[in-house]
């Protein structure tokens, strides 16, 4: 058996939600943001109930081991992370889209944060967000 071949992140978007279509393949992409403004009366540290990142990936072969994290942008210190997710690519032309879902995220002051994609436990991009108090 051939060792896996670790795919290349064509897109990244942090959204609230990722909806894919069986019947077509289609992906649709609800609520993309970048910046997050804190509710009135709200204060920190604040959680935010659900954050969706998608991504599509292309060029990989065989199973390949993705997650993503929610890091400090100041000093990289990891807030939360998904559980490991399996992508199985059955040539090297397959394109995988891949929907990954937190809850419960709580950040611990306003600033910027990384929202960072990794393969294989490599980095491999990420999106940056900023959490704006009232």
């Amino acid at each position: 058996m051939a060792a896996p071949i670790a795919p290349v992140a064509k897109r990244m978007v942090v959204c609230d939600e990722v909806v894919g279509d069986p019947s077509s393949g289609k992906v649709t992409i609800v609520g993309i943001w970048d910046a997050v403004r804190l509710p009135r009366g709200a204060s920190f540290p604040y959680r935010l109930a659900k954050l969706c990142v998608y991504a599509c990936w292309r060029g990989g072969s065989g199973q390949v081991k993705t997650r993503v994290e929610v890091a400090r942008a100041l000093d990289g210190s990891m807030l939360c992370r998904t559980n490991d997710c399996l992508l199985t690519f059955a040539d090297r032309n397959a394109t995988v889209h891949a929907r990954y879902a937190l809850t419960d995220v709580t950040f611990p002051e306003a600033g910027f944060y990384l929202v960072e994609l990794f393969c294989e436990d490599e980095f491999v991009e990420d999106q940056r967000i900023q959490i704006l108090g009232q």
